[in-house]
């Protein structure tokens, strides 16, 4: 009887893990989307998936760099060397999202350390 007590504790911390590994993004989505502040993402590879290329990208916040990736989501961004803007949480600037449909434009040519309130034109 006891060990069934153990299995049911494992399994409930199981699941609860599981819930939480899902819904993380989702959180992350819904923070940056209500506080976030942009700057310059540089594309710095990319690693072949099942479901497409994962780009890595680098970016500076508060004289910081930080790295991340996503999905393409297109097939005309550069690999490498390209810049896009990315939208990034200022108090955790680990959780950011690039935005591939606006690559930074070539008269801007950096950003401020800690980011512009929304994009610039």
């Amino acid at each position: 009887m006891e060990w069934r007590n153990v299995k049911t504790w494992i399994s409930i911390l199981f699941f609860v893990i599981l819930i939480i590994w899902f819904l993380e993004p989702i959180y992350d989505d819904y923070q940056i989307s209500n506080n976030h502040r942009f700057t310059i993402g540089i594309t710095t590879g990319w690693t072949r998936t099942g479901k497409g290329p994962i780009v890595n990208y680098r970016f500076s916040v508060y004289r910081k760099d930080f790295e991340n990736n996503a999905p393409s989501g297109r097939a005309t961004i550069e690999l490498e060397g390209g810049r896009y803007f990315v939208k990034f949480l200022p108090s955790d600037p680990t959780i950011s999202r690039i935005i591939w449909d606006m690559p930074v434009p070539s008269n801007i040519t950096e950003a401020p350390i800690d980011g512009w309130n929304e994009i610039p034109k």
